[in-house]
């Protein structure tokens, strides 16, 4: 088990990632805007940026603070494809699924009602 000053050191490592990564991909970002061409980024660019992504990522079973998680979402929420990551592969699963929740709870009172 780590200790807090391990867990808070892999904290300020991932936050620098991050904002490494928010820096490379909003100047990315501009400069796609600019040239409305996705061909015109060096291979070497790309590259980089699909690299840092996938080692900054947040891994499976990784605590999470609140404050993480709300940027999460955020960033999910205006991302592209959200569900990959840059090299194709799955990036999230549903957990979850409201509407057999939904079904499930409905008969449920279906079966209540009849007896």
């Amino acid at each position: 088990m780590q200790n807090l000053g391990q867990m808070r050191q892999k904290q300020q490592i991932n936050e620098q990632q991050s904002n490494e990564i928010s820096q490379l991909s909003q100047k990315n970002n501009e400069n796609l805007i600019k040239s409305q061409n996705h061909k015109n980024i060096p291979d070497f660019i790309d590259e980089i940026l699909m690299y840092r992504s996938c080692k900054g990522a947040i891994k499976f079973n990784e605590n999470l603070q609140l404050f993480q998680v709300q940027k999460l979402l955020e960033n999910i929420e205006i991302c592209e494809f959200p569900l990959y990551c840059v090299h194709g592969r799955k990036s999230m699963n549903i957990l979850l699924d409201f509407g057999q929740i939904a079904e499930k709870s409905r008969k449920e009172q279906n079966k209540k009602l009849l007896l």
